[in-house]
């Protein structure tokens, strides 16, 4: 789960989904590389889904801020 504010189409929210899919899928392989860690169960990575919600200033803005997302 990554939580934060600001323009999802920034750079550093892409990073972010980056490193936390490959995170995902390093964990999801480690059996088939020899390695099972206690309490693993293999899984599906499903994709990206957001929750998003407006800060209190973007609320009152007439348009839409990506910014206070």
């Amino acid at each position: 789960m990554i939580k934060g504010k600001g323009n999802p189409n920034e750079h550093e929210f892409a990073e972010k989904i980056g490193v936390l899919y490959s995170l995902a899928y390093a964990v999801r392989m480690m059996p088939k590389q020899g390695y099972t860690p206690a309490g693993y169960f293999e899984y599906t990575v499903y994709p990206l889904e957001g929750i998003w919600g407006l800060t209190e200033e973007g609320k009152k803005l007439d348009t839409l801020n990506k910014d206070e997302l």
